[in-house]
């Protein structure tokens, strides 16, 4: 570099430093002229100065640092990953594309060097956040996949390879609409909002952290400066920003915050809406004034939350008023004519023609006019106090109230005794009330209210109200168990969607919801997901993220029925996806999905996927209500499930016995229980608590049949679990009794293929065993087992149970030999779905000890005792059959009459 140059660079660099901060960057390029390479220059200094007191000098020291490391060569590794070439280079390092190519993987990888990284709390902070990076999953973040450090103590990043376009360089290539540009910038701003719900402020938001995949899909790439939410202060020898999209705040070095961020995605909507655009276009004033709400000085000005960013963009879309804009008559007036363009059309043309026709005769009718004016508006106005009325419920609701106690339901209840007792209001106004507060009483759970407001809207002569009330009080009823009043009534609803083809869609859309969940409930699973998947399609193509996201909720719900818990799972994701790009990521709705979806996790025999699923559903569920709250009844009782899978019983009885405390403090319907009594029958029965387990299920049995009649599944599969208990306990007759009624129940009601119809077939396999006659026995279970295997995984909990009671048929039969084998695989399949050291497990390894005897190895016995004892006898009641068990081998005795007691 010329004495010359930098002599420029030097003077520049001094020049910038006496601008205020929020003007440096507009100082630099008029300054640098025509010569991006020194404005660049000067600019680099500028962000390793991070002090306004440093020299020069200083800033050149630790820019060479920095700097002046030759990077890294072809064909270097870092770990399992082989450099390929760098494909990156930026203020705070290089970006090296490299392969992945050791024994496991074939992958490729981002990396990224940072440098400027020096003494050990910084490095030690940077492994801190790391971590926390590593837990960003979006669709539109760049996944930071591995980490460590070279030789000379800096770190790397390893990140996705994302095949994409840098952003400002697509939208010149593609020229996108202004719709396109809009919701690439919602999915942005989706991602970051996921970052700030995981505590992380990216901090450097810039078109060049973003890229566009083949599909059109934006995807920030670069999250290696940010920070956790909780050290936000800033470091003397750290600057990490874009000058031009760093916020004022960022630039005069005061404390980051996500109103940072804010900023930047505001910076960075103005280079996406405007990017390859004609010079003289102009933005519409609704996305100026979002524009500039953003990127206000003052950051508690700005938009609360990138979610709210993304929900103003949405109603620009939708056409409706944004709140970026003063709320004025005229301007609320003007989104409301655009949204509904072509009745404007209508009424414009309709005013002309009457125009032309007569103006006398509307002289003469000027009064009848403003006197159905004056009612329009007051119809207006009565909307506008339901929709107040709405919003006010919603602070009431649990997702929103946070536990506060607030008196929304007072003046629900008043509305309520006014709308059902008071003749004062018009027929149609009443009609409209009663369905707006059957509406808030099917939120609060009030059972009784809703349905009676929900009949009385049902009266409405306007068919959308009609419709829309009954398709309500269908899924009213459904929700209360009364699955046979819902049937007629939303028979009626599919019949006023056929005589009514032109209603709003989304009142059509809602009632077929309606009817498929009936469906569902009646046992027409395959039918019910074929109107979700069909409601998926509709929502997916008008762009309703937010009920897209709700049908496959639903369409997943169906597939479980189905038993193909493959699909199922798939779409719980594609759902919590859904939810989390429209900003329901911390409502009750997303912690519902996640329940679930460890349920369908467990069906497939993935429970370590399943634990964090429903973890992260419970503590979502506590930090919203609250760990009292009565409405955490079902939360307690999947928190039970997780212990109970886990094999950690004592812990899951306390969850399950809190879950019916919590159902009966609740007020809602008994049948609820039924579930909760029977799963803590079974962390009883799993336990090796009979006596304790039996009256439970007999109670969960008998509020099945009274609540849904003796052909409904639940009633089935609370006969199952009886039967099993049975068995064990020596009682075949009753136990048989009941296998056939459970049987016959699946049949009829999910066909002889379901898995569920099957594994109760599976019952009559145990029975034969238990009564010895291990030949039928053998005829059945594998008979159950080849079938189940086709729908499956083996290390599917209903898989390892058929599968050691096949062991134990073998170890009777006398084939050791194929016992052996088969036992090592189910006890690797254990470890891997339960963890080695589960206690049933344990009880399935005492057949191992078993077979050592009989085979007369016997200093191996002893050794698998010493080791499964403790197992067994910590977690397993000692009149369990495992503990007997064990004491039988533990004096030799082989024969099951030792440990098989029929009066157990």
């Amino acid at each position: 570099m010329s004495k010359t140059r930098w002599s420029r660079i030097e003077a520049l660099f001094h020049g910038a430093l006496e601008q205020p901060a929020e003007q440096r960057e507009a100082w630099l390029q008029a300054q640098a002229g025509t010569d991006p390479a020194l404005l660049e220059e000067v600019a680099r200094l500028l962000a390793c100065s991070g002090d306004e007191t440093r020299t020069i000098d200083q800033v050149v020291s630790r820019a060479a640092a920095d700097f002046s490391h030759p990077g890294l060569g072809e064909d270097r590794r870092l770990g399992p990953y082989r450099i390929v070439r760098r494909i990156g280079q930026g203020g705070m390092g290089e970006v090296y594309l490299a392969e992945r190519d050791d024994q496991e993987y074939s992958q490729r990888v981002a990396i990224k060097v940072i440098r400027g990284f020096a003494g050990e709390g910084a490095m030690e902070r940077f492994r801190r956040e790391r971590q926390i990076l590593a837990e960003l999953q979006h669709p539109n973040i760049a996944r930071l996949l591995d980490g460590g450090t070279i030789e000379d103590g800096q770190p790397y990043l390893v990140m996705d390879f994302i095949d994409g376009q840098a952003l400002r360089a697509w939208l010149r290539e593609r020229s996108p609409g202004l719709e396109a540009r809009v919701r690439m910038m919602m999915a942005l701003c989706d991602a970051i909002h996921h970052a700030h719900q995981h505590l992380i402020i990216h901090r450097d938001i810039k078109p060049g952290n973003v890229l566009v995949t083949e599909q059109g899909e934006p995807v920030l790439v670069d999250f290696g400066i940010a920070r956790a939410l909780d050290d936000v202060e800033p470091d003397a020898d750290e600057v990490g920003y874009t000058p031009g999209f760093a916020s004022p705040e960022q630039l005069a070095g005061q404390a980051v915050t996500t109103a940072s961020d804010i900023y930047s995605l505001g910076r960075l909507f103005e280079v996406l809406a405007r990017e390859g655009q004609a010079p003289e276009a102009r933005l519409p004033r609704d996305l100026c004034a979002i524009l500039e709400m953003a990127t206000r000085e003052d950051p508690g000005s700005r938009y609360l939350s990138a979610a709210g960013l993304r929900a103003d963009l949405l109603r620009f879309l939708e056409r409706r008023p944004v709140l970026a804009r003063p709320a004025t008559p005229v301007y609320q007036a003007s989104r409301f004519l655009r949204r509904h363009r072509a009745m404007a059309v209508l009424a414009t043309a309709a005013g002309l023609l009457m125009a032309v026709v007569s103006w006398g005769w509307l002289d003469d009718n000027r009064r009848a006019r403003d006197a159905e004016s004056r009612a329009l508006i007051e119809a207006r106005h009565g909307e506008q106090v339901l929709d107040f009325l709405l919003d006010a419920i919603a602070a009431a609701e649990p997702g929103q109230s946070r536990g506060r106690d607030v008196s929304v339901r007072e003046i629900v209840d008043r509305s309520y005794a006014r709308v059902t007792r008071g003749s004062d209001l018009a027929p149609e106004l009443r009609a409209r009330m009663a369905l707006a507060l059957g509406e808030v009483y099917v939120r609060l759970e009030d059972h009784e209210r809703a349905v009676e407001l929900l009949e009385l809207a049902g009266l409405s002569e306007v068919p959308a109200t009609r419709l829309r009330a009954r398709s309500l009080l269908g899924y009213q009823l459904i929700i209360s168990e009364e699955i046979d009043a819902a049937g007629p009534v939303l028979a009626g609803v599919d019949e006023m969607i056929e005589a009514y083809p032109d209603l709003p869609s989304s009142v059509i859309n809602e009632g077929r919801n309606h009817h498929a969940l009936w469906l569902l409930e009646v046992g027409q699973a395959e039918s019910a997901a074929t109107v979700f998947a069909e409601l998926v399609d509709v929502h997916r193509r008008s762009g309703d993220e937010v009920a897209a996201g709700r049908m496959l909720h639903n369409l997943a719900l169906a597939e479980n029925a189905k038993g193909d818990w493959e699909s199922a799972a798939s779409h719980f994701r594609a759902s919590l996806v859904a939810k989390q790009r429209t900003g329901m990521a911390d409502t009750p709705s997303y912690a519902v999905t996640l329940s679930l979806l460890a349920q369908a996790q467990v069906r497939l025999g993935d429970y370590e996927a399943a634990r964090q699923s429903m973890q992260a559903s419970m503590d979502l569920r506590v930090r919203i209500f609250g760990a009292d709250h009565p409405g955490l009844h079902h939360d307690y009782n999947e928190q039970g499930s997780m212990f109970h899978d886990r094999g950690r019983f004592d812990e899951a009885i306390g969850a399950y016995r809190r879950a019916i405390e919590l159902q009966a403090i609740s007020g809602g319907p008994e049948i609820e229980s039924a579930s909760y009594l029977n799963n803590l029958a079974s962390a009883h029965e799993d336990r090796g608590e009979l006596a304790q387990a039996e009256p439970l299920f007999r109670q969960s049995l008998a509020l099945r049949e009274q609540a849904l009649g003796p052909e409904h599944v639940s009633v089935a599969r609370a006969r199952h679990n009886l039967a099993r208990l049975l068995i064990r306990t020596g009682r075949f007759d009753e136990a048989e009794a009941l296998i056939d009624q459970a049987v016959a129940g699946w049949t009829s009601q999910r066909g002889e293929g379901h898995p569920a119809t099957l594994y109760s077939q599976s019952l009559y396999g145990f029975l034969a065993w238990a009564r010895g006659d291990y030949q039928g026995a053998a005829e059945r279970l594998d008979a159950v087992h080849e079938a189940l295997s086709a729908h499956l995984q083996p290390t599917n909990w209903w898989m390892l149970t058929i599968r050691g009671q096949r062991i134990r048929n073998w170890i009777e039969l006398g084939e050791l030999a194929r016992a052996r084998a088969e036992l090592e695989a189910l006890l690797g399949d254990y470890g891997r779905a339960l963890g080695e050291d589960h206690p049933l497990a344990a009880a399935w390894a005492l057949e191992g000890v078993r077979i050592d005897r009989l085979q007369g190895e016997h200093a191996s016995a002893d050794e698998r005792l010493i080791e499964l004892a403790p197992l067994v006898e910590e977690h397993l009641a000692p009149g369990s059959y495992a503990a007997r068990q064990l004491q039988c081998l533990r004096r030799g005795d082989v024969l099951r009459e030792c440990w098989f007691q029929r009066d157990s």
